[in-house]
């Protein structure tokens, strides 16, 4: 999937990205601040989850199951 268009910035330890895929109907945005992530391979875990496929980045491989009193 390829935006039809976005921007991504930051500044003073703040990172963002906004997307835009005309063809979904589907706008994307998000701050991020002290995170030890790369925006981009979050951003890709959360369109192969809404789209129920396996994200193709590095560091999403693991899974981690939490019973409901934990959350």
């Amino acid at each position: 999937m390829v935006a039809d268009y976005g921007h991504t910035g930051g500044i003073d330890g703040f990172r963002s990205v906004y997307s835009h895929f005309d063809d979904e109907k589907i706008s994307y945005a998000l701050t991020s601040s002290g995170t030890n992530i790369n925006n981009n391979d979050f951003s890709i875990a959360v369109f192969s989850a809404s789209h129920a496929t396996k994200p193709k980045t590095s560091g999403f491989d693991k899974s981690l199951f939490l019973k409901k009193p934990t959350l």
